[in-house]
């Protein structure tokens, strides 16, 4: 809530101003904004034109790389030249390649791009202007140290390749996919031609480092492994021939295994041994088994007599229950079956008891063969002790003969690898996708740009135009000068244009709405003083005057106009002019008559009383005794007394006169006028307790005012002008 200044009024209206904000006050803001916004757009258009224009064009052309992290392999060497991870960290690592210094170079010495004037910039023309710089500002060559002249020209050369790199890397860009093993390698250029030729040329080369790479460290394998392989095969032949004296010296014969006849034996018996072993504990398991459930021990359930017998056993116990629902169990039949089951049950026990014996008699036999080979381990033991050492010394000399026979085979193995492996290298990525000439620059990009400039032209526009919001503190509403200083507005006159006859229509429309308005105020008493003022001068004041006092003397009421204003005389200089001869001052000095100021309009039938301008002594003559009284006068033979007084903020005239009028009207200039010297002078009226009927607001611009809400008399007169032209 925004602080208001409130003055006693006739009519109760509303002091607190509501600020809430929609869409449609929006659109007004916008929609009264729409040339300082469209010159915004047009400006800003413009330029991004004109950059278009001059900007230098740019072409960018794209060559498709994949890294192959699951490449093909001829042969097996990843232990020479491995393929790249499908890690992260690999993929951006063959990204820092392809943007590095060193295959920078490669390109560009393959291309002669040194010799080109986009790439180095000491290639291009000097200007008139740095001549003259370089000619009365550089200093002379100071060579440091003893370098000759050669040294001096390869540092030269130096940086100029240095100063080359550098600005090919800034027209070199390389992306990858997300969650890709694709790589885009971007060049720009000037030159469509040349931004193909150079991606291309990037991508090339970075093949081919992969390939000079994998050469290379098979290059290197191969020296290393030939020299390597003499040494080891020195080594095999020294520990083979250890191997074969040490087998002569102890009689260490072998069979076709490479096992002495001593060892084979012993090896047999120890099978033979392990096996009675296993076969004794399947025998004691089955012996154990019958003991604990023999019915159900696989000897006796495999048994073909027993499964015979059981089948027998069924079938008369199905006989027995078929009788049994027919015989009790005293009857001979049922005496007779019973005696058949008992017999086949002896007999099935007969059987178990004999597999049983069986089982005892197989593990008495597993545990004697036991027995026996292990005594014949023994003695293979025996006769095996003396060669034991030597056995033992043989074995570490086999042991060591092997290893080294090992490391050769498999160095062996890896030379011939990496010798075959030449010329078959295949580098860990592949161009799928060349570059082609590019059809239109990248850079600038019209639609992107002007898109870009639109949407920012916009927005700055709309910035402006809250900007001038703010920053106007002018009243342009009726409602808020209302909500602001407590006073209705009693009309909204519009801005009267040349020969422009609806909004002269409209302006005398609003000035009966005043009429109407001062003559239903009147309570008991007619206002009949009625005083005209405003703030600051050029805010209408005096042609409202005229124009409301010839209306009321137009319909038939008795009306004086009275210019007060004694310092600029306005009102007096357009009615009168230079045709003065007494005023307002010489009647109240005494120096002319009543009859003698009075001027009558022949047309309209008002009555006119001049003032002269620059009167130094004007507020004694308005405070005066006669003042009041010639007003009294006026009031018992006129029916309106319209008084034009002087601006309030420069003289306080205004403000002396108020004391003696009925009521007073306040002129406020639409859209100019600032409100802090609005309110102030309607305090200082507020002060000096003027009778205050309502404000005015004067040279209204109906065109723009329809845009500032709906509230206002002053939006129906600019929304339905066509009302008021049908009615002229």
């Amino acid at each position: 809530m925004e602080e208001t200044y409130k003055v006693e009024s006739n009519l109760p209206v509303p002091v607190e101003r509501n600020f809430d904000f929609n869409v449609k006050e929006a659109f007004m803001l916008l929609r009264r904004n729409l040339y300082p916004i469209s010159s915004v757009i047009f400006f800003v258009t413009v330029l991004t034109c004109i950059f278009l224009v001059v900007t230098p064009k740019l072409y960018t052309a794209s060559a498709v790389l994949q890294i192959n992290v699951r490449a093909n392999k001829v042969i097996n060497i990843e232990s020479v030249s491995s393929s790249l991870s499908n890690d992260d960290s690999a993929i951006i690592s063959e990204l820092d390649i392809l943007q590095s210094r060193y295959l920078a170079g490669k390109v560009i010495e393959k291309l002669k791009l040194e010799n080109d004037v986009e790439f180095n910039p000491n290639l291009a023309p000097k200007k008139f202007w740095s001549d003259l710089v370089g000619y009365f500002g550089s200093s002379p060559a100071i060579t440091l140290g003893d370098k000759t002249a050669e040294e001096n020209a390869e540092d030269s050369k130096k940086a100029v390749n240095t100063e080359v790199i550098d600005n090919f890397l800034r027209h070199l860009s390389v992306m990858r996919k997300p969650r890709s093993y694709t790589i885009t390698v971007n060049f720009s250029s000037h030159s469509p031609e040349r931004a193909r030729d150079v991606a291309n040329a990037v991508a090339e080369e970075y093949i081919n480092s992969q390939l000079a790479s994998k050469f290379d460290a098979t290059e290197q394998a191969n020296q290393w492994l030939s020299g390597k392989l003499v040494e080891l095969q020195k080594n095999v032949h020294e520990s083979e021939m250890k191997v074969q004296s040490f087998r002569e010296q102890n009689n260490l014969l072998e069979n076709g295994n490479g096992q002495t006849i001593t060892d084979q034996q012993l090896s047999e018996i120890n099978t033979q041994l392990v096996t009675a072993h296993a076969s004794r504990a399947e025998a004691e398991a089955k012996l154990a088994n019958s003991h604990i459930s023999i019915d159900s021990s696989p000897e006796v359930l495999n048994s073909g007599l027993i499964q015979q017998l059981r089948g027998q056993e069924a079938e008369l116990l199905r006989k027995k229950a078929d009788l049994s629902n027919r015989y009790g169990p005293k009857h001979p039949k049922m005496i007779n079956i019973n005696a058949e089951i008992t017999d086949l049950n002896n007999k099935i026990r007969a059987e178990i008891s004999k597999i049983t014996e069986s089982l005892q008699n197989e593990v008495e036999v597993a545990r004697s063969r036991e027995e026996m080979l292990a005594n014949s381990l023994e003695q293979a033991k025996r006769k095996t002790g003396d060669s034991s050492r030597a056995s033992v010394q043989l074995l570490e000399l086999t042991r060591e003969m092997n290893a080294n026979r090992a490391v050769y085979e498999s160095f062996l193995t890896r030379f011939k690898q990496t010798s075959e492996s030449k010329g078959v290298e295949q580098a860990d990525a592949r161009i799928i996708s060349r570059a082609e000439i590019p059809a239109s620059p990248s850079y600038p990009n019209p639609p992107l740009f002007l898109s870009i400039a639109f949407t920012v032209s916009i927005m700055l526009g709309i910035m402006l135009a809250f900007l001038i919001e703010n920053l106007d503190h002018s009243f342009r509403q009726a409602q808020h000068l209302q909500e602001k200083s407590g006073y209705r507005v009693l009309a909204m006159l519009p801005e009267l244009q040349d020969r422009d006859r609806t909004e002269s229509t409209v302006y005398y429309e609003a000035i009966r709405s005043v009429i109407a308005s001062i003559h239903f105020s009147s309570t008991g008493k007619p206002a009949k003083k009625i005083m005209i003022t405003s703030s600051i001068p050029d805010e209408g004041k005096s042609f409202f005057c005229i124009s409301l006092a010839r209306v009321l003397a137009g319909s038939g009421k008795k009306t004086v106009l009275i210019d007060i204003d004694m310092k600029r005389a306005s009102l007096t200089a357009g009615l009168v002019g230079d045709n003065l001869k007494h005023d307002l001052s010489d009647y109240l000095n005494g120096i002319a008559s009543e009859s003698d100021i009075v001027i009558k309009e022949d047309k309209s039938g008002l009555h006119f009383i001049p003032a002269r301008h620059n009167m130094d002594n004007s507020q004694d003559l308005i405070s005066s005794d006669k003042m009041r009284d010639f007003l009294e006068s006026l009031a018992s033979r006129y029916d309106y007394i319209i008084m034009d007084t002087a601006p309030i903020m420069p003289i306080s005239d205004a403000l002396i006169i108020s004391r003696i009028v009925d009521t007073s009207l306040f002129v406020v200039r639409w859209g100019e006028t600032p409100q802090g010297i609005v309110l102030s002078a309607l305090q200082q009226l507020k002060a000096a307790e003027a009778p205050i009927r309502g404000i005015v607001l004067t040279r209204v611009d109906f065109s723009k005012h329809k845009f500032y809400g709906t509230a206002d008399s002053g939006y129906y007169h600019g929304h339905y002008r066509e009302y008021y032209r049908k009615t002229v």
